[in-house]
């Protein structure tokens, strides 16, 4: 996760499958921390950081 300022939201992205994979921008850091965490249960198995959210 990380913060654009430009568009002033939070980005989410993983690397998977030998890619970078952009899980969407969201207005609300929360939401984005769940991407990312859905993100590492669906390519990671659950094998990886998990924000507390």
């Amino acid at each position: 996760m990380s913060y654009d300022s430009k568009h002033n939201k939070w980005v989410a992205s993983i690397y998977a499958e030998g890619k970078k994979k952009y899980l969407g921008r969201f207005i609300d850091e929360k939401e984005c921390a769940k991407a990312y965490n859905n993100a590492v249960y669906k390519y990671w198995n659950g094998d990886g950081y998990l924000n507390d959210v």
